[in-house]
């Protein structure tokens, strides 16, 4: 079953997203690699921590206030999502540029279809179940490593595997470092192929609109700033 430990909201700013992470294995693996690729390259910036490595899903907005809502509309959303676990391989570094003076370095792979086809399937049930009245088609899956003083090129690395088993509602504190996990929901489905379902209902409620992050109220995809 689902594991719900919402709390109260610090002053912080907070966002809130919905992410996979990776196993203890793979977070070691890509913690000590980040390390080594962060002195080859001669970066400057702080690592992101282990146990805050992610690939975020869909942004959220900050829910303060609207703790109780997002925990219902979350729980809904999970009900309405009936997939089997699936394997991820992430197998080179690059750099965004996002116009910032930091950039992320980020882990990429290059053959993530099945946990792009898992990110279309959860925004449909989010939309089904009134988070928001669309989510943004852009998807462009990677764990950021770090934010760097410089940009470098894509960088092949050997594959880090893990099976995802379940995704994850995250809150994060801006500027703090620090994330907490709000509730998972377990990967159940036994159909090995990716047919999928997703659940909607007539009258869904699509009135409650604050955790939106556009002026049309969508949910927009993980971007290249977590």
């Amino acid at each position: 079953c689902y594991v719900l430990i919402m709390e109260a909201a610090a002053l912080a700013e907070t966002r809130c997203f919905f992410a996979v992470v990776p196993d203890e294995e793979a977070r070691v693996r890509i913690g000590s690699l980040a390390a080594r690729l962060k002195a080859a390259h001669r970066m400057n910036g702080a690592l992101i921590r282990p146990r805050n490595l992610h690939v975020s899903l869909y942004g959220l907005g900050d829910p303060h206030g609207y703790d109780d809502w997002l925990r219902i509309k979350a729980q809904d959303t999970a009900r309405r999502v009936d997939l089997p676990p699936f394997e991820v391989a992430f197998d080179y570094t690059a750099s965004f540029d996002t116009g910032r003076k930091r950039s992320p370095f980020v882990l990429r792979g290059s053959c993530l279809g099945r946990l792009m086809d898992f990110q279309r399937t959860l925004g449909r049930a989010m939309v089904h179940a009134g988070m928001c009245r669309r989510v943004s088609s852009a998807f462009t899956p990677h764990i950021t490593l770090l934010y760097a003083d410089r940009r470098v090129d894509e960088y092949p690395v050997l594959p880090i595997r893990w099976v995802v088993r379940e995704y994850v509602l995250i809150r994060s504190f801006i500027g703090q470092g620090r994330h907490e996990h709000l509730a998972s929901w377990p990967l159940r489905g036994r159909d090995g192929s990716m047919g999928w379902r997703t659940y909607g209902e007539d009258g869904d409620d699509l009135r409650h609109q604050e955790l939106r992050h556009d002026e049309e109220g969508a949910c927009l995809a993980g971007s290249a700033r977590d």
